[in-house]
């Protein structure tokens, strides 16, 4: 029998033959749910004589996609597909890929799940998605989180490993501020809101390779007493524009310090230095006088004192 999405009750002027006709063809349409890929209005459907809307209840397969639909004037969703009818309470749909599901979309109710299957191409294709819109993107991958609601209730402690990273994955916008070790586009090392400098401490434990390290430096600002304050810079270099003092420095901590200390202009500048500063035998260097010649003073501190020596006239 050739296939009939069209339902048709003889009247009662109809001639046997046609009404047998009729009859069979209106029972083939209910027996494959009216297959076609026109979808039935009520041109399909005629009550002796009478073209009548599609009852709700009544089940319609789309031959394009193999969408299974019922006609229902109250729990239709989707105003797309139209004549009422909707995938409500039916189930979810099964397309090749994206691809094909793009261009089925509009067949989709809002609300409606369907699974793309693995055809040989990736893994990656076999996912989940629900359509929420009738407007672009139309849908959503179910099975991954939505932009920006991944916190860290949900990620299991240790789970993130560098193997779970793609490369510069995680921008320095994602990472909390406040303590948070960062690195920047450049290779810079921050923690918290700047740039790990002078201004931050940066304490390693056990051992690490200074290879590759720049220790910080600083110019010290010449005064009647010198201030350093070893917290900004490992190496710091200092003008003397008259007899100054150096005062002790603040932030000592264990490790190795170099101070430059260079005569202005004049010359014959003298320096007198704070107690926790030592030298062999007690006895503190003297500077090299002439005029904007150089001293370099290297020292090792214990945290409490700075045990220095000094290389006269570097230049």
């Amino acid at each position: 029998m050739v296939s009939s999405n069209t339902f048709i009750t003889p009247t009662a002027s109809t001639a046997l033959g046609t009404a047998r006709i009729e009859i069979n063809e209106a029972l083939f349409a209910l027996l494959q749910n009216f297959y076609g890929t026109a979808r039935p209005t009520s041109t399909n459907i005629n009550y002796e004589g009478d073209a009548t809307t599609p009852p709700n209840g009544m089940l319609y397969v789309d031959a394009a996609t193999g969408a299974l639909y019922k006609v229902d004037s109250t729990f239709n969703k989707n105003g797309t597909v139209g004549q009422n009818l909707s995938r409500y309470g039916i189930g979810y749909r099964i397309e090749k890929d994206l691809a094909h599901a793009s261009a089925n979309i509009g067949t989709y109710e809002i609300g409606e799940f369907f699974s793309t299957t693995y055809t040989g191409a990736a893994t990656g294709n076999a996912r989940v998605y629900m359509k929420y819109s009738n407007s672009s993107p139309y849908i959503v991958d179910v099975g991954a989180p939505a932009a920006d609601t991944v916190s860290s209730t949900v990620i299991q402690d240790s789970a993130v490993t560098e193997a779970k990273l793609a490369s510069s994955a995680v921008s320095d916008g994602k990472i909390a501020t406040g303590g948070k070790v960062k690195f920047d586009t450049s290779g810079r090392v921050t923690i918290g809101n700047s740039t790990l400098n002078s201004n931050n401490q940066f304490t390693v434990y056990n051992s690490y390779n200074t290879a590759y390290a720049n220790a910080s430096n600083q110019t010290l600002t010449d005064a009647a007493t010198i201030n350093w304050d070893l917290f900004l810079g490992q190496v710091a270099t200092v003008t003397l524009g008259g007899n100054r003092t150096m005062a002790a420095p603040t932030n000592m901590r264990i490790g190795t310090y170099i101070l430059h200390v260079i005569q202005d202009g004049a010359g014959s500048r003298t320096l007198t230095w704070n107690s926790v500063f030592k030298w062999p035998a007690g006895v503190a260097p003297t500077l090299t006088t002439t005029a904007s010649r150089r001293d370099m003073f290297s020292f090792v501190s214990d945290g409490t004192n700075m045990y220095g020596s000094m290389l006269p006239d570097v230049r």
